[in-house]
């Protein structure tokens, strides 16, 4: 199968995967998460306990923007991949009659005895 042809479907899978990775990275850098760490990392160079340490608290609002971009990238990724699928369906029998008949051609011209 052509690469052309499946473009359209991978398109979403790989437009989702940089837009969470890109949410990701800025939800990790954002100053809730950066100062939290921090503060770990000093916790963990004082020689506590790794027992005593407490999980990382994050803003509840880091984590609700944090989900309502993940669902945002969701919704677009489906979005996006029914529009993928739906011209991928669109150019199939385009394709399949182009494959036919090469396909026919090449057993065509295979059959043929060669002229001495």
């Amino acid at each position: 199968m052509s690469t052309d042809l499946m473009q359209p479907f991978m398109a979403p899978f790989t437009k989702l995967a940089q837009s969470n990775l890109e949410l990701f990275t800025k939800f990790s850098l954002s100053p809730e998460a950066v100062a939290q760490a921090m503060a770990q990392a000093q916790r963990i160079f004082m020689q506590q306990s790794p027992a005593s340490l407490a999980p990382m608290q994050v803003s509840p609002n880091a984590i609700a923007d944090l989900m309502m971009g993940l669902m945002k990238n969701y919704m677009e990724f489906l979005m996006e991949l029914g529009q993928g699928s739906a011209a991928l369906m669109q150019q199939a029998p385009t394709t399949l009659a182009k494959a036919t008949q090469q396909a026919t051609r090449q057993a065509t011209a295979a059959a043929m005895p060669p002229t001495a």
